[in-house]
């Protein structure tokens, strides 16, 4: 997927503007196989949240959601996708690789009078605790994993927001908090 970017890149960079548009269009259509099910004022939050609705479906993970989204979200594209695929890959990867817990994932998220909050909760086996750094080392042998957490931070920090993990009663819960000044926060795909 990273190289398919790159490749989309060249061609926005290029001036192939249709090219790209078309191209994007094609692998948006082979990932979300299914309707839009979720519709929401934002059309960047429904793609992602469709995208992992359908991811979720695949892995046989239901989806609990509660959203109220009333106007177009004043963040960068790019910060919004972070956010919130971060957030719910986190849930469904593991979900997804444990089978004993139930197959659950819960979505609460808001944009209203300027507030921006997604909380995504999953059940996990066990209590975890939450290392300050945010990285969280599995026993998965690649580096890095759960430094998208540290990245999501950063974003709420940039946008004077919070973000807080927690776990507790064997529920694992990532919760952003951002207050958005639609003057200052404008959405962009950043290229």
């Amino acid at each position: 997927m990273k190289n398919y970017v790159l490749g989309v890149e060249s061609l926005i960079r290029s001036g192939q503007y249709d090219k790209a548009l078309n191209e994007l269009a094609d692998i948006s259509n082979n990932v979300i196989k299914t309707t839009s099910v979720i519709s929401s004022k934002d059309s960047v939050v429904n793609h992602i949240l469709n995208a992992k609705l359908w991811n979720m479906e695949r892995e046989g993970i239901r989806l609990e959601r509660k959203i109220n989204i009333d106007k177009e979200i004043p963040i960068n594209t790019g910060d919004i996708s972070v956010i919130l695929g971060n957030a719910l890959d986190n849930a469904i990867e593991y979900v997804g690789s444990h089978k004993n817990v139930e197959q659950l994932i819960s979505l609460d998220i808001s944009y209203s009078r300027n507030i921006f909050m997604a909380k995504v909760s999953n059940p996990v086996e066990e209590n975890i605790v939450i290392p300050k750094d945010m990285v969280l080392r599995t026993t998965k042998k690649t580096r890095g994993h759960g430094v998208g957490m540290k990245s999501v931070k950063d974003i709420c920090l940039r946008y004077n927001g919070t973000f807080k993990v927690k776990c507790e009663n064997k529920i694992f819960t990532e919760e952003i908090i951002m207050i958005l000044d639609g003057d200052k926060n404008v959405k962009s795909s950043g290229v």
